[in-house]
């Protein structure tokens, strides 16, 4: 293979992924908008890292046998380390080490499922900076930013145009008010768009000097030049676009990072017109000082005394002109005047806020009410302090990469439990700062710092970028590098509240890489590649090292894909009541070689705990539970201090206790270890009360959920489910009590299984059919698959008959069979006297309206 075949399938593999990163995804995957990016990522960047490696070694070798001379030694392939390469590689090996140092190792190396950005994929982004960086001339960058920017255009669309149906469907979006397009959430789309705003400006900058340059030195190019002129305006329309797509995600982190980038750009713009003005006087002054002793030196000494009051005047006068001249440049910048109209702008928004204008457009409308942001920016002080106080455990290296929960738990505040256990679970603590100070120590923090100290010596060191030769080099260098400093500036602010993504990565690995290769290139220590585009000599190499980039193509990347492509199908199969198949898909799934197995195991534990708890018939139930069991000790033995873990085996041993009489001690030491990990947290002691109560200790299970309301009477969460203990405990008063104080603070069922679990109690236990009804509503409305409604449904039918309510029992009765054949029900021959009594004519079973629904499964008994 040629060396320019080699360079033409790097720069495929580098458009294709600009392009398919951000837009692909597969919504028959679970996590569908991570797991398959990541994976198309770590394909592409590994073929172009080996073909790299393979130019790298030929040329060194051919360097070796030909003796090149040192010029020609500079200008070919040689790693030679800049400041900023220095700085990648070793922040990467500081990583590296708190990973094996830390706390869970496997974490650390490849993250969770919904995250998918460990020590494994960062390395696969520093060894892309490399390649790309080393390449130098080979990389046509302008064309990268084009068919970014261009990208980053039809994500944006995706989000403004959510509310078309289509749209709506093929982005899974179900109408929410935050589109997340191809990304599927809307911070991690924000982040990506947020780049590629500056990048569109920088092109239209650069159509700009293009445009203004042809215009001036090709003649009889009118077409040339009016084409130039209308992609500058295409690029800030494009930049526009994305900017409006971020303030519809109501990214408040983006937003806030885009408004300090974009004021960062105005200012500097703004200083640097003022600069040039200045310099420009400081010449018209010189040159009339130097015209003004001409003319002195000619005269003829007629008058001395009159010359030198002549030239004290002349001087006086250039003075004046030159303070005149300067206050008229101040008032004529036209960037002072944008940055003084942005910040009146700015500062009526902030004495209006309270005006119902702002609540209607988007992104100002989550940053309109303060007392929000505020309580928000309060519960991360909190997550913030409850790690802190965990550093002084591995101040050096930290926890490991990815493992900031282990240390947040550790101090875990109960005040933190306001609305859900969403709320007590931090795997990131939305600041970077933070959390590389947590997960690498005080080394990881001052590599990370060492990164941007080096990535700002190379940009302000870079003299031009862009391949304009000549004195436009400096101008369009200058302008560059100042959207640069905004982009980057914009991207530090928002990273001081929100977390990297695919997204956000990708972008800043592309564009730290860009810096690398101009900087390389000037300052003569290029490691590039030599490129001659018509280079027909072989790479011996290139082919056997192509074969070995798929290696991690298929042991890896397709390993990834296709085990939560049969993840996806558990929960799928089973909300459609299709258990076989979902049992099938499980067995599958566990079986791939994947990283994220353990991310199967939990939804295949889920699946199956809360199938069983509300019913369902599982074949062969009792391998069934041992093989969950068995599965969740898999778990805790991978992540032996992650608290959760042993929450979730022990519930699991709750359930089940009937097939093991050792199930409940078992879950009673697991629970002891959980609240050694994470003391107070009241999710445990949920788990704790639930034990007791299997064990017959009625006092001890009050005490526990007692205790979980005790560590923030405030809480919701607490108060309904010591409600729900009550109830199934048969004290109705205090379940009637702590529900309606759970109420009052917000917590209302949240999911199909807790509103169905308090209709079934208060209508078999409590006799209580209206209210029974009324949770069974909630359930209908959050129920996900037809089999999941008609059981619902079939139990609000129930309710009315039970309640007394006949002519509303039969209607929904005869609505309902239409839809299936209930006399396939397992309650068929409690069903069959009702329907008598009601006089219910049941559709024939091989009638249309029978059949078409054969599919469905029966209900629970």
């Amino acid at each position: 293979m040629s060396e320019n075949s080699v360079l033409k399938i790097i720069r495929g593999c580098l458009y294709s992924m600009v392009v398919l990163v951000p837009l692909f995804f597969w919504k028959w995957t679970m996590n569908p908008f991570i797991v398959v990016k990541t994976a198309l990522f770590q394909s592409f960047t590994g073929i172009i890292i080996l073909l790299w490696l393979a130019l790298v070694f030929y040329q060194r070798s051919s360097a070796s046998n030909q003796r090149q001379s040192a010029r020609n030694q500079r200008s070919s392939v040689g790693v030679r380390f800049t400041p900023l390469t220095i700085g990648v590689l070793v922040f990467m090996s500081v990583l590296t080490i708190s990973a094996f140092l830390g706390e869970d190792l496997l974490n650390s190396l490849w993250s969770q499922e919904t995250r998918t950005l460990g020590v494994v994929s960062l390395w696969f982004f520093a060894l892309l900076f490399l390649a790309l960086s080393s390449l130098g001339d080979a990389i046509d960058w302008k064309k990268v930013w084009r068919v970014s920017v261009w990208t980053s255009l039809a994500a944006a669309l995706g989000a403004l145009f959510s509310f078309v149906p289509f749209v709506n469907d093929l982005f899974l979006e179900q109408g929410i008010a935050r589109p997340g397009s191809s990304f599927g959430n809307p911070t991690f789309l924000a982040g990506y768009l947020l780049f590629n705003v500056f990048i569109g400006i920088h092109l239209f900058m650069d159509q700009h000097q293009s445009a203004q340059s042809a215009s001036i030195s090709v003649q009889n190019s009118r077409p040339q030049l009016v084409s130039r002129v209308r992609d500058r305006w295409l690029y800030l329309c494009i930049s526009l676009v994305d900017v409006v797509a971020i303030f519809k995600t109501q990214t408040r982190g983006d937003i806030a990072g885009l408004l300090a980038g974009l004021l960062l750009i105005i200012l500097l713009l703004a200083v640097r017109y003022q600069h040039q003005s200045a310099s420009n006087q400081r010449s018209s002054v010189m040159e009339n000082q130097r015209q003004s002793a001409s003319n002195q030196r000619s005269s003829v000494m007629e008058n001395q005394r009159q010359s030198a009051s002549n030239q004290r005047s002349s001087v006086m006068e250039n003075q004046r002109q030159s303070a005149s001249n300067q206050r008229s440049s101040v008032y004529k910048n036209p960037w002072l005047i944008v940055l003084v109209i942005v910040i009146a702008l700015g500062s009526i928004f902030y004495f209006t806020r309270s005006a119902s204008f702002w609540s209607h457009v988007p992104g100002l409308d989550r940053i309109q009410n303060f007392r929000t942001v505020r309580n928000e920016f309060e519960n991360r002080l909190l997550a913030w302090q409850s790690a802190a106080e965990s550093f002084p455990a591995h101040p050096v290296f930290g926890f490991g990469w990815e493992n900031f929960n282990l240390a947040f738990q550790k101090h875990y505040n109960p005040a933190l439990l306001t609305n859900t256990f969403g709320e007590t679970y931090w795997d990131k603590p939305h600041n970077v700062l933070i959390e590389y100070a947590i997960t690498g120590g005080i080394a990881g923090l001052l590599a990370y710092l060492g990164v941007w100290v080096t990535l700002l010596y190379e940009l302000l060191k870079i003299r031009g970028i862009g391949g304009i030769s000549g004195n436009q080099l400096t101008i369009s260098g200058n302008r560059l590098r100042i959207v640069l400093l905004g982009m980057l500036a914009a991207y530090f602010v928002r990273n001081l509240v929100i977390f990297d993504t695919i997204g956000t990565y990708l972008m800043f690995f592309l564009v730290i890489a860009f810096i690398d290769s101009a900087y390389r290139h000037q300052s003569a220590q290029s490691a590039s590649i030599s490129v001659q585009e018509n280079q027909r000599k072989s790479v011996p190499f290139a082919y056997p090292f192509l074969v070995l980039s798929l290696i991690p193509v298929i042991f890896l990347n397709w390993q990834m894909v296709y085990g939560a492509g049969r993840e996806y199908w558990i929960p799928n199969y089973y909300l459609n009541r299709m258990i076989p198949e979902s049992l099938g898909a499980a067995q599958e799934a566990l079986a791939v070689p994947t990283p994220y197995r353990d991310d199967i195991r939990l939804t295949f534990e889920g699946v199956i705990n809360q199938g069983y708890q509300s019913g369902i018939q599982f074949p062969n139930i009792q391998t069934l539970q041992k093989k969950v069991v068995d599965e969740m000790q898999a778990v805790v033995d991978d992540h032996p201090k992650n608290y959760l873990f042993y929450d979730t085996l022990a519930e699991v041993k709750n359930t089940f206790h009937t097939f093991n009489p050792n199930y409940l001690k078992e879950a009673s030491e697991l629970e002891v270890k959980a609240l050694e990990l994470s003391p107070n947290r009241q999710q445990t002691y949920y788990v704790i009360g639930k034990t007791k109560a299997l064990e017959g200790d009625t006092q001890g299970a009050y005490d526990a959920f007692k205790t979980a309301v005790g560590l923030n009477p405030e809480a919701g969460d607490p108060h309904f489910f010591l409600g729900l203990l009550a109830y199934q405990l048969k004290d109705a008063k205090t379940g009637d009590a702590e529900i309606a104080k759970a109420k009052a603070l917000g917590r209302v069922p949240r999911s199909v299984e807790e509103a169905t679990a308090l209709g079934d109690i208060l209508g078999d236990e409590e006799q209580k059919y209206g209210a029974a009804i009324g949770y069974y509503t909630q359930a209908l409305a959050m129920a996900q698959g037809a089999n999941q409604h008609n059981e619902i449904r079939l139990k609000i039918a129930v309710a009315y008959y039970l309640w007394g309510k006949n002519a509303e029992a039969k209607a929904a009765f005869e609505a309902l069979a239409k839809e299936i054949d209930l006399r396939a029900t397992p309650m068929w021959s409690q069903l069959e006297p009702v329907f008598n009594q009601l006089g219910i004519q049941l559709p024939s079973p091989t009638s249309p309206s029978s059949g078409s629904n054969s599919n469905i499964q029966v209900f629970p008994n």
